[in-house]
């Protein structure tokens, strides 16, 4: 617990954005610059305070190891339509007290240029209610990259007697979205999936997801959406899944890598096998609330060494390509 006392002083400060911010172990602070979220100020204060958290503590630490514990190392590369091709490589390991800390770096087409990134996070289990700190720079979410000056969450598991399960969340936050804009925000999530329900030949689950979110200068965004999928087994070894998603939303997130679109989404897909623990996949989707409508094709497989999927748009002829390896200690 002693050695979490310090990011609650970064919160803090960070959150309230008023004088200097301190990273602190409860023994003092250290002032480190009067503008943080500018990006050097906001560099400078992630990576001293992670010096701090990464170096070697005593017996009152969950563990008394210093430096990144069981590190996994995984490439990935990608196309998107802010990023354009893209191509990265992350290590992800445990720190001290329970974190997980994932650093690399990253190529983009936009940029043409190599840069760093990091994100650093902190779960704390209680019960049923989690509480969780995320703090990034240049973190990759969809289609941008986004520095997160912290993000705090905290989720209710919700296990009904009934069909259903899911979580409630709970967050609140600072972003800039790089190419984008700058801000906070406050909000609430529900999410909701039945359990897997038999049919006459297959099976089927439905999923529910429902946010509203606050920014500065008074805006917000809300949306729901919801989405029905249909598995019928044709052989053994192939099925055809055929799914609907139904998106409505409202305002604008000036952030946008968390902006909602309406969208009225069919798909069907083939889906069978690779070895043993593998899946391929081959289909099509269409929004049809789109003018006009957004036809795709889509490709794709998972195995145990690592993933691809390609998506080519119809008409504009726009392909889409995130794929990466995945490392032994994953497997």
């Amino acid at each position: 617990m002693a050695g979490g006392l310090w990011f609650l002083t970064l919160v803090l400060k960070m959150l309230t954005g008023e004088g200097h911010l301190a990273c602190s172990e409860g023994n003092g602070e250290m002032p480190l610059g009067r503008r943080f979220f500018s990006w050097k100020g906001s560099a400078a204060v992630f990576l001293v305070c992670l010096a701090i958290l990464t170096a070697p503590r005593g017996s009152g630490a969950r563990t008394s190891e210093p430096g990144c514990q069981h590190l996994r190392l995984s490439p990935a590369v990608g196309r998107t339509g802010v990023l354009g091709t893209y191509a990265e490589l992350a290590a992800t390991c445990g720190i001290a007290d329970g974190g997980v800390l994932r650093f690399g770096v990253r190529y983009t087409e936009s940029r043409m240029d190599l840069r760093p990134y990091a994100a650093l996070q902190y779960v704390w289990p209680l019960g049923d209610t989690t509480v969780s700190l995320n703090v990034g720079l240049r973190e990759r979410i969809g289609d941008w990259e986004v520095d997160r000056l912290p993000e705090v969450t905290v989720r209710w598991t919700l296990n009904p007697p009934s069909l259903l399960r899911g979580a409630l969340e709970v967050t609140f936050g600072r972003f800039s979205t790089h190419a984008a804009g700058e801000g906070g925000r406050v909000g609430a999530r529900l999410r909701l999936s039945s359990r897997t329900m038999p049919v006459r030949s297959g099976t089927t689950w439905l999923t529910l997801d429902a946010a509203h979110y606050r920014y500065d200068r008074s805006q917000t965004q809300t949306s729901l959406q919801w989405t029905v999928h249909l598995h019928l087994p044709l052989t053994r070894d192939l099925g055809f899944q055929l799914g609907y998603q139904h998106v409505d939303a409202f305002g604008l997130s000036p952030l946008r890598f968390d902006s909602v679109s309406p969208t009225r989404v069919w798909s069907g897909y083939l889906l069978g096998p690779v070895g043993q623990r593998g899946t391929w996949w081959a289909g099509l989707s269409a929004d049809t609330w789109a003018t006009p409508a957004i036809l795709e094709l889509h490709v794709g497989g998972r195995m145990e060494l690592g993933w691809l999927s390609l998506t080519y748009r119809l008409g504009d002829g726009r392909v889409f390509l995130t794929g990466g390896l995945v490392s032994s200690g994953d497997r």
